[in-house]
């Protein structure tokens, strides 16, 4: 073991660097309003199919899962303990073997074989993945996935969503082809939005959509994708996709309108341009009501922080607190259990650490208990280490009336020279019955606080046309 674990490192090589992927809403929103009504009539195809998929497989004594390889139900309660271990978790038989294989060798490929390796095309349904959560028949199964206030634990699910995007990536690029073996991470996620709060009492099916009981939509995911040829680190021409049916072609135009958000969000982002007018205006505006009226004690009896009562966007006047009061933190030490099939850390396990921590601030910030509602604009900027010291820092940057945004940031630490290094920024959205308002004390919290209210407006727009059932909570 000592000595394949040896070889495992050997093989591991620097994962590429990704840019910041934190942009601003750009023409996102004209390009979704035109194809709002192509997503609901993809929507109900989508349910029409899955219809036809539930009679077919009530009427035939085969099950699905021998039917059709990409689809596999969750039988074990160790299938899912090993969670964080990618190959024994979701890889199929064949692609274990031929990853054994590659962590056993040197990593290096002649140039012989590689060139018997050739880029073509695929269809989305060569690569489509389908895991089924059977919490309907499976108690076990069911506990793992029930958080303390008998609800759905989201960041297992989120986690979830993290290797099933990975596996669907290796399949389509042929990832554990001997000839060409790749690295491939996640660089960003788009967005994942919930369509309506989950009950882990229902079936569950994670394709590239998340459904319950296979009729009803409850939530939709993006992620970024990033492939690296293993030998030299650099990143590398992969299949083209080829849509084929009305569904396929509708999804490769939105893959290409979010590829062309991204872009000129990154192009106007605060990190390269200032404010607008109408941002400095309202930072200005902030400063000089906070000038005018003395720090106010939120509850004197509790000692809780000092607040100012201010208007915000020409409203009436609220209770705001300070953005620094909602800060929470959690350090934690990177064990190999959560390595990926790379050796690195598992971004799944990452995002998971890093809502359970969002979540809790939300809880101790309002009092009472948050409601998932987005993961947004959200960046793996590098890899972790196994054996890294990792800090996550939550902090409130946006609330509305009935919700708020959470910037997660996450840190290595180096414990002998005392510096850090950012890895990973995320933003969750939630939604609670009592929110107060949340107002910057310096620039930099201004920059966070001008880029949540961004993130906040596209999150509500994208809800709205989604035919989101919790859009109203973006209020």
């Amino acid at each position: 073991m000592r000595k394949t674990s040896s070889l495992l490192w050997e093989s591991c090589h620097k994962l590429l660097k990704t840019h910041s992927l934190i942009k601003k809403e750009a023409s996102m929103t004209s390009r979704m309003t035109s194809n709002h009504n192509h997503l609901q009539n993809y929507h109900q195809q989508m349910i029409t199919r899955n219809e036809k998929n539930v009679q077919a497989s009530s009427s035939s004594p085969t099950t699905e899962s021998s039917q059709n390889p990409s689809v596999r139900v969750a039988k074990d309660l160790d299938y899912f303990l090993n969670k964080h271990r990618f190959e024994r978790r979701y890889l199929s038989q064949q692609q274990q073997e031929h990853m054994g294989e590659m962590l056993e060798s040197s990593g290096e490929v002649s140039p012989e074989q590689k060139a018997t390796f050739e880029v073509g095309e695929k269809t989305p349904s060569e690569s489509e993945v389908i895991i089924k959560l059977p919490f309907s028949t499976d108690s076990k199964l069911r506990d793992i996935y029930t958080n303390a206030f008998n609800g759905l634990r989201i960041g297992r699910l989120l986690e979830d969503l993290d290797a099933v995007a990975g596996e669907v990536a290796y399949k389509h690029s042929d990832g554990f082809d001997k000839r060409r073996p790749l690295t491939i991470v996640t660089a960003a996620i788009d967005r994942i939005e919930l369509q309506k709060p989950i009950i882990p009492f229902f079936d569950l099916e994670i394709v590239v959509e998340l459904r319950m009981s296979r009729k009803e939509l409850v939530m939709v995911a993006y992620f970024v994708m990033v492939a690296l040829d293993k030998a030299t680190n650099k990143s590398t021409k992969i299949h083209t996709i080829i849509p084929q049916t009305e569904e396929d072609k509708f999804l490769f135009e939105m893959g290409k309108e979010n590829q062309a958000r991204r872009k000129a969000m990154s192009e106007s982002s605060l990190m390269k341009k200032p404010p607008s007018d109408d941002e400095r205006l309202l930072i200005h505006d902030i400063f000089l009501q906070k000038m005018k009226q003395p720090h106010i004690s939120h509850d004197s009896e509790s000692n809780g922080p000092a607040i100012h009562y201010l208007s915000l966007d020409g409203g009436e006047p609220q209770a705001c607190i300070p953005m620094s009061m909602t800060k929470q933190n959690n350090i934690m030490i990177m064990h190999p259990t959560n390595r990926n099939i790379h050796g690195k850390i598992f971004g799944g396990f990452l995002l998971r650490e890093a809502y359970e921590i969002g979540f809790i601030t939300a809880y101790m910030y309002t009092k009472h208990r948050p409601v998932f509602l987005a993961l947004n604009e959200n960046s793996f900027l590098k890899p972790v280490e196994v054996g890294s010291v990792v800090e996550f820092t939550s902090q409130i940057v946006y609330a509305g009336d009935k919700s708020l945004e959470i910037r997660v940031e996450v840190w290595v630490l180096d414990p002998p020279s005392g510096k850090k290094l950012q890895c990973n920024i995320f933003h969750f959205a939630f939604t609670c019955p009592i929110v107060y308002k949340v107002v910057p004390d310096t620039y930099a919290e201004a920059m966070l606080y001008l880029e949540g209210k961004r993130i906040h407006k596209k999150g509500k727009t994208m809800a709205e046309l989604l035919n989101s059932k919790l859009a109203a909570s973006y209020a």
